[in-house]
């Protein structure tokens, strides 16, 4: 039997922070230990560890249950060193077998203008193997989630940001998500949806299938990119990046080019393609490569994630 924990901000539950309910998780266990988080914005930085698995956090919705905090990749912590990206953000989640529902992670720091040093701020960074999202919603500016490794699927979830706001070097799979790019400003360029930074030893990175690309109302057409490739500096073994948007309802905000350099490394030498996407930003061209049906039939959920979606279900 599924073990409950209810976390209330009035004191109505066994716990008034998130992080408390998750501390008093057991280490070992095989049964998912539900924490119920009711309504509130919960703002404390979130830690799930790696030796912390089996661990379900359901919300009351996305609008209603909001944990959020404001650290960034600038900012100094108590030694006088910079967080960096990797420390910045509000949930850490390094367990496998990890669920969220119908809840809000957001980064709530903001600094204007694209290429401001420092302003990287991460609302979810995840490592676990079979990390499940549903119906959740991921808010920020630059670098919002963080799939920095193992397995990870969001299915009908709400991710927002500016600059590289879906990055790293995990098996990821976005089913009928909303992937929306927040205007920058700019009449020419305003950021890039995705940085993955996939090992070359990897068959698969992130996929993004029945999504809809969205933009704020003011973002001039062409001006935002599907992506670029990340290799990272302090990387122990080649990076070869994959990113697929595959049946993609895209809009008029995508570039007309799709993808775009990093540093020294160019999207042609990368694994990023495009299967069967509408819209107004689904523009043919051959700088926008294409997967055969054939190839597309591998990019499946099941293939990326290796058995990882929900053990039990």
């Amino acid at each position: 039997m599924n073990k409950q924990l209810i976390v209330a901000q009035d004191g109505s539950g066994d716990f008034t922070t998130v992080q408390a309910a998750i501390d008093a998780v057991k280490t070992v266990q095989n049964e998912y230990t539900i924490i119920q988080i009711k309504s509130g914005v919960y703002k404390e930085v979130i830690h799930i560890r790696e030796n912390q698995s089996f661990i379900q956090l359901v919300g009351e919705g996305a609008d209603k249950t909001i944990i959020s905090f404001d650290n960034y990749a600038g900012k100094l912590n108590e030694e006088g060193v910079r967080l960096g990206t990797n420390n910045s953000a509000t949930v850490f989640i390094d367990g496998d077998y990890i669920r969220a529902e119908r809840i809000t992670f957001e980064n709530s720091y903001y600094r204007p203008g694209l290429d401001a040093s420092g302003r990287q701020a991460v609302a979810v960074n995840t490592t676990g193997r079979g990390v499940t999202f549903k119906q959740c919603a991921f808010k920020g500016y630059q670098d919002t989630l963080y799939a920095r490794d193992g397995r990870c699927y969001f299915y009908e979830c709400f991710i927002e940001g500016d600059i590289d706001f879906i990055f790293g070097g995990a098996r990821a799979v976005f089913e009928k998500c909303q992937i929306h790019s927040l205007y920058g400003g700019s009449k020419v360029d305003n950021g890039y949806v995705t940085a993955a930074s996939t090992k070359a030893s990897q068959p698969y990175g992130f996929l993004f299938e029945n999504c809809h690309l969205t933009a704020d109302a003011a973002m001039p057409n062409h001006t935002v990119y599907l992506g670029r490739p990340w290799h990272p500096s302090a990387r122990t073994e080649p990076v070869c990046t994959s990113t697929v948007f595959k049946n993609c309802q895209l809009g008029a905000h995508i570039k007309e080019e799709g993808w775009t350099f990093m540093g020294e490394v160019q999207p042609e030498t990368e694994r990023l393609y495009e299967f069967n996407n509408t819209g107004e930003g689904a523009i043919l061209n051959a700088k926008r490569r294409q997967l055969t049906k054939e190839e597309a039939e591998n990019y499946t959920k099941e293939n990326i994630l290796e058995g990882f979606i929900e053990r039990d279900n």
